[in-house]
C-alpha cells in the first residue's frame, strides 16, 4: 500500500469510557485487538460516532497516542478533527 492511498475497511471506532473524562484503558485495547484481528485496512478514532466533540482535549490526545502506541505500523490510523 501506498502510504497516500487508502482503501478497504476503515470502520469509526466509538471510544470506551470508564466515566465521563477517564478512558477505559483495557477497553480500548481489547476493541482495538477485537477490530484489528477481524482484518480490517485502517482505523477511524474520534470520527463519525459522534461522542468525540463532547470529549476533553486531554482525552482526545490520550486516545490518540494510547491508538497509535497499540496499533503502530499495522494500519493506518485516522483521527477525526471535529471540534464544538
Amino acid at each position: 500500500m501506498k502510504h497516500n492511498q487508502y482503501y478497504g475497511i476503515i470502520p469509526p471506532m466509538v471510544t470506551p469510557l470508564e466515566d465521563w473524562d477517564k478512558l477505559d484503558y483495557h477497553g480500548i485495547e481489547k476493541l482495538i485487538n477485537h477490530i484489528l484481528k477481524e482484518g480490517v485496512h485502517g482505523l477511524f478514532i474520534l470520527g463519525t460516532t459522534g461522542e468525540a466533540p463532547s470529549l476533553s482535549h486531554r482525552l482526545r490526545k490520550e486516545v490518540i497516542k494510547r491508538t497509535l502506541d497499540q496499533v503502530g505500523t499495522k494500519v493506518p490510523v485516522l483521527v477525526g478533527i471535529t471540534a464544538r
